[in-house]
């Protein structure tokens, strides 16, 4: 199942996006940006772009192969979000550098020895042209996956920053960014936490 866009408005080239959100710029703005031939100028807007956009977004601007190829001047516009792109796209977070094709699109060396893989086949429409980059894709979905298995509860943080290959703290951003709550109490465990506290 392919996501469709946050908003229609992305497809219209006088829209601003959402993700823009300090400057003036529209869409047909934000192409030409990502396209000159300046490679700061292009830099500085891609790591905007994924910095800031829903990932389901980002990929109606660029595609994986062309953020691996600028990958040296969009780093230091990534911000806290520059280890996910990383492990996203296969690269080394500081010098860019591919890292080992992992045997199947899913795996990352940071998984314990403990942790059992499974694989499972998933088909999925693909209506954008082109061919789609599989282990990009591969790595999105098991993220995503992840961060489900966060929300319902079956998975704890530690556990699945683990299992994504990500420091804890950046897999907690991660969360929050898709809405799940790093910190869960209910009202009464709050209550019982804060009688154990002392405060009233």
């Amino acid at each position: 199942m392919v996501l469709p866009p946050t908003s229609d408005d992305l497809a219209r080239d006088d829209a601003r996006p959402y993700f823009l959100w300090w400057t003036e710029c529209t869409v047909a703005d934000l192409r030409a940006h990502l396209a000159s031939a300046d490679l700061e100028e292009a830099g500085y807007w891609l790591g905007a772009l994924l910095r800031e956009a829903n990932t389901r977004d980002v990929w109606l601007f660029t595609t994986p192969d062309a953020v691996r190829a600028q990958w040296p001047q969009v780093l230091r516009h990534l911000g806290r979000a520059r280890e996910r792109w990383a492990w996203l796209l296969g690269l080394d977070a500081t010098s860019g550098a591919l890292t080992a094709d992992p045997p199947n699109p899913g795996y990352h060396p940071v998984v314990s020895a403990s942790a059992r893989t499974i694989q499972i086949p998933v088909s999925l429409p693909w209506d954008r042209g082109g061919e789609p980059d599989v282990p990009t894709l591969g790595r999105e979905l098991r993220l995503l996956w992840l961060i489900e298995e966060v929300r319902q509860r079956r998975l704890g943080t530690g556990k699945g920053s683990e299992l994504a290959g990500m420091a804890r703290a950046a897999f907690m951003r991660l969360l929050g960014e898709h809405g799940v709550p790093v910190i869960d109490y209910s009202v009464e465990e709050l209550e019982r936490e804060l009688r154990v506290l002392g405060v009233e």
